[in-house]
C-alpha cells in the first residue's frame, strides 16, 4: 500500500473535516495516510520521507509555513491546502476555498439588513486567504456605493451605527462581538457581524450567537487528494489552483437577531447523512416538538433554502467529487449518493447542474488533459479510483 504524508499546520476544527475528505479519497485510491503535526514548526522532512517512503505530500498550509518553498519536499509531488502565503501558493498546486463566493455570501447577509456602512476585520499579518476575502468584499462594497473600512477587533466597536462587519474567521468575529458588548453596542441593530468557518464551539458560545459562512472543508481535503493523484500521474503539469465553493451561510443572532442551534444541528446531520437516502422528514425531528412544516419554515428562514434542497445540494457535491476524480460507474455513484435509481440521479443532476453526469465527467477530464497538453506531456488519464466510492464518515 502506497503512503502519503499529510502535514498539518491548521486549527483542530477545520483540520478534522479536511482530514475526513483526504481519507475518503485515500481509501478509494488505496493509499495509507500518515499525518504529521507541523503546527509549531516543520519537522525534518528528509528523515520523515526516508522513514515512511511516501509517494506524495499534502500540506495543510492554513497555519504557519515559515521556510516552505518549492524545494522543501522535492522531488516528491506536493499539493497545498488553503495556503496562507503567496510564496506557498506559487510553489505548489493548491486547493482553497473560493474567497469571492465566501465574501458574496457574507455581503448578501449584511446588505439585506440595509446597513449604511461595511467593514472588514482582517486576520493578523493579512495572510493570503484573508486578503483575498478582503479585496472581494471591497469590490462588493464599491458596487453598492459604499467605502470599506478595515478594522481590528478593538476598533470595530467604534464603527458608526448600522454597520455590517465581515470577519476573516469566527475567532476574530467573536473578539469583535466581545468588544461591541463592552462598548454597549446593540447587535445586530448597531453592528451586524458575519464570520467564516462555522465553528460551533465559537459560534454557539458567542453572545449573541454568530452568523458564519461555512466552507466545504471535507471537499477541500477530498479535492486536494484528488489533485495529488493527478500530479502522481503527470508530475510536470502546471501548478493549478482549485477553488471550492462554500456550503452556505448559517444565520444566527449576530445578523438576524434570532439564534438557532437547531438549524446548525440540522445542517450537520444533512452533511453527514445525505448520501443515506435522507429526506426532510428525517431532519424535522431535530427541531423538537415543532410540526414538520414549522421546522421547514424555520430552516428556510435561517439558511435561505428548503431542507430538501439542502439535502440535494449535499448529494450533488459528493457526486461531483467522484465524477471528477474517477471512472466509477454512474449507476454506482447514484446509489452511493442516495438516489434510488440511475435515472433519478441523472434527472436531478441535469436539472441542477445543467449537464448530464457523463458530460460533467468529460468536462473534468478535458480540463485535466488541457493542462497536461499545455506542458507537452503524455496524455495521462484522470485518476482512476479503484472499486466503489468509499463511504464518507
Amino acid at each position: 500500500m502506497e503512503t502519503i504524508l499529510v502535514f498539518r499546520t491548521g486549527t483542530l476544527g477545520t483540520w478534522r473535516e479536511k482530514l475526513g475528505g483526504i481519507t475518503a479519497f485515500a481509501k478509494a485510491e488505496g493509499w495509507r495516510v500518515q499525518t504529521v503535526d507541523a503546527r509549531a514548526a516543520l519537522p525534518d522532512v528528509r528523515r520523515l520521507c526516508a522513514f515512511w517512503r511516501p509517494v506524495g505530500i499534502l500540506l495543510d498550509a492554513s497555519g504557519r509555513t515559515d521556510g516552505v518553498d518549492a524545494r522543501t519536499f522535492a522531488p516528491l509531488p506536493c499539493v497545498a491546502l488553503t495556503p496562507s502565503s503567496d510564496r506557498v501558493r506559487r510553489a505548489f498546486p493548491s486547493v482553497q476555498s473560493d474567497s469571492h463566493a465566501i465574501a458574496r455570501l457574507a455581503a448578501q447577509e449584511l446588505l439585506r439588513r440595509n446597513v449604511t456602512a461595511l467593514a472588514f476585520l482582517d486576520a493578523p499579518g493579512s495572510p493570503s486567504w484573508s486578503s483575498q476575502k478582503r479585496e472581494a468584499f471591497r469590490a462588493i462594497a464599491r458596487l453598492h456605493g459604499l467605502a470599506l473600512t478595515v478594522v481590528t477587533a478593538e476598533t470595530a466597536a467604534a464603527l458608526p451605527p448600522a454597520t455590517g462587519l465581515f470577519a476573516a474567521t469566527d475567532a476574530l468575529a467573536a473578539e469583535a462581538l466581545a468588544h461591541a458588548e463592552r462598548a454597549g453596542l446593540r447587535v445586530p441593530e448597531d453592528l451586524a457581524v458575519v464570520g467564516v468557518d462555522d465553528d460551533p464551539e465559537i459560534c454557539e458560545s458567542c453572545e449573541p450567537t454568530l452568523s458564519s459562512v461555512r466552507p466545504d472543508f471535507h471537499r477541500l481535503g477530498f479535492s486536494a487528494a484528488a489533485l495529488l493523484a493527478e500530479r502522481l500521474r503527470a508530475p510536470c503539469a502546471e501548478r493549478d489552483t482549485v477553488l471550492i465553493p462554500p456550503v452556505g451561510l448559517v444565520r444566527r443572532a449576530s445578523s438576524s437577531g434570532r439564534p438557532d442551534a437547531a438549524v446548525r444541528r440540522a445542517l450537520d446531520f444533512i452533511r453527514q447523512h445525505a448520501h443515506e437516502g435522507l429526506t426532510a422528514a428525517d431532519v424535522a425531528p431535530l427541531f423538537g416538538a415543532q410540526s414538520r412544516r414549522a421546522a421547514e419554515i424555520r430552516f428556510k428562514d435561517a439558511t435561505g433554502q428548503t431542507m430538501t434542497d439542502a439535502i440535494l445540494d449535499a448529494r450533488l457535491r459528493l457526486a461531483k467529487d467522484y465524477l471528477s476524480v474517477g471512472r466509477t460507474a454512474v449507476s454506482a455513484i447514484a446509489n452511493f449518493c442516495g438516489w434510488d435509481s440511475d435515472l433519478a440521479f441523472r434527472k436531478a443532476f441535469k436539472a441542477r447542474v445543467g449537464q448530464t453526469p457523463t458530460a460533467f465527467r468529460a468536462a473534468a477530464r478535458t480540463a485535466f488533459l488541457s493542462a497536461t497538453a499545455r506542458q507537452n506531456l503524455p496524455r495521462s488519464p484522470i485518476s482512476n479510483v479503484r472499486g466503489s466510492p468509499a463511504k464518507h464518515s
